[in-house]
C-alpha cells in the first residue's frame, strides 16, 4: 500500500511520537510518506527506514497544495492527525479515491469558546466531504466526543487506544543519572510534555511550593519546552523554588528520564489519553495524573497510579509526600503500572489493528 500521513507538525509530542512508532512498523512493508505543515520536522532521525517527507507549508495556499501534492503521489490511504491537519487533509482529499482515516488525540484544543467553532468545522466536514472517513479514537472519551460532539455515525468510529513500543533502557538508574545531571541522592519529580495551558504545569510548580522542607533532595524535573515556557520560568523564581526545579527542554531519549525518576506527574486540564502514561508504566514509574478524560481510563486510583482533581496542588503534594514516605508502596504500584501496558498497550499490536481497518 502506498500510505500518506498528514500531520500538522511533526516534533515533540504525543501524537508525533505515535507516528513515528507506527511509521517504523509500516515501513517493513509499505510505501509511506509524511506531510508535515509546519515546524521543523525534530523527530525525523527517529524514523529507522526510508520514509518520504514532505512539507507542504501552512498559509493561505495550503488546502490547495495540499491537494495537488495527493492527486500526484495518488496514495492508498490518506491518514490525518491533529487540529489543522486533520481539517486542511480531509478537504484536500475530498472526492479522491484514497481511503481517508482520521486519528482523534484530544477532546478540547484551545479550552475556550474557539473550541466550538473547531468542532463546528469538524462536524460539516465528517458529514460532507469526509462522509467515508473512518475516525479513531484513542479513548473512550473521545469516542463519546466524536459521536455526540462532531456528530460522526457510531458505526464510522473505532476505539484503539494508542500504544508505544518496547524499550529497554541498558544503563543503571545511577548511570542514567549522571549522564542526565541528577544528583544520585535526589528525590525526582518528572513531568514530559508541552508547555501549554493543556498540560497545567504551574499546578506542579505550586505543589513544589507545598513541599518546602518536607522531602530531601527534591528535585522537579521538567522535560518539554513550549509557548509557557517563560512564564512558567517566572513562576518559578516568584515561588523561590528555582534551587530544585530544572527545565531540561526537549529530549529524543525521554525514556532515559523516565528510567532515571522516582515518580511521574502530569497535572492537564484534559487529555484525550495521555500517552506520556504509558511511557512511565513502561518504566515501571509511579504516575500521578490529575482525574480527567484520558488518564482516568488508564489508572485506577491505588493500583497502578494515582489520581487527583486538576489544579489541586495541595493534593497533588500529598500524594507526592505519601509516595515518598512509602518506598514499597512506590515499587507496587509502578510494577501495576507496567503489568497495564505490557497487557494491552504495545504497538505492534496497535500496528496490525490498524493495517486490517486499512484493508476492509
Amino acid at each position: 500500500m502506498r500510505i500518506c500521513h498528514i500531520i500538522t507538525a511533526f516534533g515533540y509530542g504525543g501524537a508525533e511520537k505515535l507516528l513515528v512508532d507506527l511509521v517504523n512498523i509500516q515501513l517493513k512493508n509499505h510505501e509511506v510518506h509524511i506531510v508535515y505543515l509546519k515546524d521543523e520536522p525534530l523527530l525525523l532521525p527517529l524514523i529507522t527506514g526510508t520514509v518520504q517527507l514532505h512539507k507542504v507549508n501552512l498559509d493561505i495556499r495550503c488546502a490547495h497544495n495540499l491537494r495537488k501534492f495527493i492527486k500526484i503521489l495518488n496514495p492508498d490511504i490518506i491518514h490525518t492527525q491533529l487540529g489543522h491537519a486533520d481539517l486542511i487533509g480531509l478537504w484536500a482529499s475530498r472526492n479522491l479515491k484514497a481511503k481517508q482515516f482520521c486519528t482523534m488525540q484530544n477532546i478540547w484544543f484551545k479550552w475556550n469558546w474557539m473550541d466550538y467553532l473547531i468542532f463546528f468545522i469538524y462536524s460539516i466536514i465528517f458529514n460532507t466531504v469526509a462522509k467515508n472517513c473512518k475516525v479513531i479514537a484513542i479513548s473512550k472519551s473521545v469516542f463519546s466526543h466524536v459521536e455526540k460532539v462532531l456528530k460522526v455515525p457510531n458505526s464510522r468510529i473505532i476505539l484503539m487506544h494508542n500504544s508505544i513500543p518496547t524499550v529497554v533502557v541498558e544503563k543503571s538508574k545511577e548511570k542514567i543519572r549522571e549522564e542526565l545531571y541528577i544528583p544520585s541522592d535526589a528525590f525526582c519529580v518528572l513531568f514530559v510534555g508541552r508547555l501549554a495551558l493543556q498540560k497545567s504545569v504551574e499546578t506542579l510548580l505550586y505543589a513544589t511550593k507545598e513541599l518546602e522542607g518536607k522531602i530531601e533532595n527534591l528535585q522537579i524535573l521538567i522535560v518539554g519546552t513550549g509557548v509557557l515556557k517563560d512564564k512558567l520560568e517566572n513562576l518559578t523564581k516568584e515561588l523561590e523554588i528555582s534551587e530544585v526545579v530544572v527545565f531540561a527542554g526537549n529530549s529524543n531519549e525521554v525514556e532515559k528520564y523516565f528510567a532515571s525518576a522516582d515518580v511521574f506527574v502530569l497535572p492537564s486540564v484534559f487529555e484525550g489519553l495521555g500517552m506520556v502514561i504509558l511511557e512511565a508504566f513502561r518504566a515501571s514509574l509511579l504516575t500521578i495524573a490529575t482525574n480527567v478524560e484520558g488518564p482516568k481510563e488508564l489508572i485506577k486510583d491505588g493500583y497502578n497510579g494515582l489520581l487527583f482533581e486538576p489544579k489541586d496542588h495541595k493534593k497533588l503534594a500529598e500524594h507526592i509526600l505519601q509516595i515518598y514516605r512509602n518506598p514499597e508502596l512506590r515499587k507496587k504500584i509502578g510494577e501495576n503500572g507496567y503489568r497495564s501496558y505490557d497487557n494491552k498497550y504495545d504497538i505492534i499490536t496497535y500496528a496490525k489493528q490498524l493495517e486490517a481497518l486499512y484493508l476492509q
